[in-house]
Order: structure tokens, then sequence, then C-alpha cells
């Protein structure tokens, strides 16, 4: 039996390289769905300007490169796809169309395997607008899709609560239905409050009625945009002196967001697994 290998990172999606699965887009088809989950499938690019290219081939829609990014530019590093550069890495990644540079650490003994990856975009957020919406003063920006940001307190909670009480916080929901509505469809409005800690900003990202467990990577480059622009709704809670560095905690954890007009994330690739499945 042959078998075909493949790396599962702690983004919950599979990798594969594209010249190990079956050239029979049926029996191709046939591996990827098996999984049950997201796959991408990494290939050398033929384009001198992009390293890797990569897609989604199953499983849940994944509606920004950038949740899965990181985890190409370590997995192309460890599959030999790109030449190992000293300490760090630098791996352009390209995905529907989006080009990204992944900068993977490669020092001794690390190999991408976990370890911060440090992600930027070519194309910055949109500007930020601070508006007043019902009532609620908020930050929009255009990334993709529209991030609107107001201060937790301004909906009578702390930032710090679950996602399941926020979800059946029914008046909380009624509220933040009516101002997403007001702003568009498909807009989300991430909720903001400042740590326990003091060195970065609680989270509570809403898409319709769902809380997300944690934030995408959309959403904090759209915070950490907010941050480097004086008088936004981010800027006014978490002060210059800060902006080296912004932690974003969420119900799951925490990410890094290097503030500024075209924002950095620090996301971690962890490796879940690293074997084989049949063709």
């Amino acid at each position: 039996m042959a078998w075909i290998p493949v790396q599962v990172r702690s983004c919950g999606s599979a990798y594969f390289l594209g010249a190990d699965l079956p050239t029979c887009p049926a029996a191709r088809a046939g591996v990827l769905s098996a999984l049950g989950g997201p796959a991408v499938v990494v290939d050398r690019s033929p384009d001198p300007a992009v390293d890797v290219d990569c897609a989604a081939e199953t499983g849940r829609a994944l509606a920004f490169p950038g949740d899965i990014v990181p985890g190409v530019g370590a997995f192309a590093v460890e599959r030999g796809l790109i030449a190992v550069r000293e300490a760090v890495t630098a791996v352009r990644v390209r995905m529907a169309g989006v080009v990204a540079v992944a900068r993977v650490p490669t020092a001794p003994g690390r190999s991408g395997q976990s370890g911060p990856v440090l992600l930027r975009f070519p194309e910055p957020p949109g500007p930020p607008a601070d508006r007043i919406i019902g009532g609620v003063p908020v930050t929009l920006i255009d990334n993709g899709r529209t991030v609107v940001i107001a201060r937790a307190e301004e909906f009578g909670v702390t930032g710090f609560e679950t996602p399941t009480r926020l979800e059946y916080d029914h008046r909380l929901r009624h509220q933040v239905r009516r101002l997403l509505a007001t702003v568009g469809d498909r807009a989300e409005l991430c909720l903001v409050a400042p740590s326990d800690a003091g060195d970065g900003l609680a989270v509570r990202v809403f898409a319709g009625d769902r809380v997300h467990p944690a934030i995408g990577v959309r959403t904090t480059l759209a915070v950490g945009a907010a941050a480097a622009r004086p008088g936004t709704v981010v800027a006014r809670i978490f002060t210059a002196r800060h902006r080296k560095l912004l932690r974003l905690e969420h119900p799951s954890g925490f990410l890094d967001v290097l503030p500024g007009e075209c924002p950095s994330v620090t996301a971690t690739t962890r490796l879940v697994l690293d074997g084989r499945i049949p063709a």
C-alpha cells in the first residue's frame, strides 16, 4: 500500500505537498476528503516573486489566508521547498491571489516546528475611521470585510466573559445585531478592554450572534492598524509607550501584533502530527 506524508498543525489544518498527492483528480479528492477537515496543498511556485503556492482543497471554508499561512511557511521549510537562511527564513506564500511573507524561525533545533512566525501582508488594512453609531463610539476598518471596534463597557460587559456567556446575553445580542445591521453585511464587531496585566487588550469578536473562540488574523491586523492611529478606540486604551507589541487576549489564548499602518502578526504554528495516510 502507498502512503502519503502529511503534517497537522495547531491551526487545525493538514498540510500536503502537491507532488505527494495522486495526479488523478478523483483519487486526489478521495484522499483529501477522507480527512474530514481542512487540507492545504503546498507546491513550489513557478513565479520567481513567490516561494510557494498553496490552496485549501477541502473541509471548512478558510476565508482568509492569514489563518493558515504561518503553518504553510513552516511546512515549506521542513519539506525543503525553500533554502534555510540562518536564524529566520522568510517564505513568500501565495494563496487565493494574496501574497504574504511568513518569517519562520530556523535556528538549529527549531526547524519551524513551533515558535513564533511573523506574518506580514503587503496590502495594509484600510484607514481607520471613527464614528458614533447608536450612541456608541466605534472605529471602522475595511480589511476585506468591515471590522467594527468598540469598548466592551459600552455594551455593559467587561470583555473577559466566555463566548457562551456573551451569546446567552439576549440584551447584548440585540444591541450587537442592531449595530452590525447599521454597518452592513459581513461586518464583525470586536469588543476590546484593557487587559488585567496592562500590556494588551482583552478581545471578543462577534460575527452575527456568534462569538469566536479566538481572533482571526484579519481582525488582528485591523486592531493593529487602529492601535497606530491616534484617536481610535484602540489607541485611547493602548497608550503610545506600549506600541512596540500589542497582545490580544482572546478566549483560547492570545495573539501578538506589531501595530502600524501595515501591521504584522506574530502567530505560533505548533506541529501536532507528522505522519502518513494511505493513498
